[in-house]
């Protein structure tokens, strides 16, 4: 349930990206790979509890960017297992990408720079001292900090189409759709949280 972190505005809570929301929104793919790379690193290096705020940063860019061509493949592998039961993604999880982002970009941030001062003490006394840590913070605070600007700036580009009084060019119609149209009318009869496209079914009259 990521994107009940953050309350959503609804020009974010529905929709898909289009082509140049997903232009603007392309360095994220890569640091959310970047991100995967570093969370089996930082189980070994850090331990599983320290592991779980990359682990789920990950999880939210990915289904941030689930209708990216790179990520859908990625996405879809999430959404049929249990963690389908979280909801779809798409731009819903925009605002919670970023605030999970910031927040572990800050605490890593933190953490490196206290390391590197520690590891340079260590160094001046004549000790030699891994930095694998280190450096795999210094990557995790990079690549959220590229994810959590990328993202603001699309949800600024949203913003700023919405309140122009536009028909809301950055948006698609159906927030479950992997790159792909919807067929018909979205029917809210769902499993793990996928609607179902095609015609609705109406109540017959008494």
């Amino acid at each position: 349930v990521f994107y009940m972190v953050v309350p959503l505005p609804p020009t974010i809570a529905q929709g898909e990206a289009s082509d140049q929301l997903l232009r603007t929104l392309k360095p994220a793919r890569y640091c959310t790979i970047g991100l995967w790379i570093l969370v089996p690193i930082r189980l070994i290096l850090d331990g599983p509890f320290n592991c779980l705020a990359i682990l789920f940063s990950a999880l939210c860019c990915t289904y941030m960017l689930m209708n990216d061509p790179g990520m859908a493949s990625c996405y879809s592998c999430l959404f049929n297992s249990p963690l389908g039961a979280c909801g779809p993604g798409g731009l819903q999880c925009l605002l919670p990408a970023i605030f999970i982002c910031v927040i572990n970009c800050l605490f890593d941030g933190i953490r490196f720079f206290g390391m590197i001062s520690t590891t340079i003490h260590l160094a001046k006394l004549g000790f030699v001292v891994p930095m694998l840590l280190e450096i795999s913070l210094f990557f995790s605070f990079v690549l959220q900090g590229v994810i959590s600007w990328v993202a603001y700036k699309a949800f600024k580009q949203i913003s700023a189409s919405s309140s122009g009084g536009t028909s809301q060019p950055f948006l698609g119609g159906d927030p479950y759709a992997i790159g792909q149209p919807p067929a018909g009318p979205v029917s809210y009869q769902t499993t793990f949280g996928a609607p179902t496209g095609g015609p609705v079914n109406q109540p017959s009259g008494g």
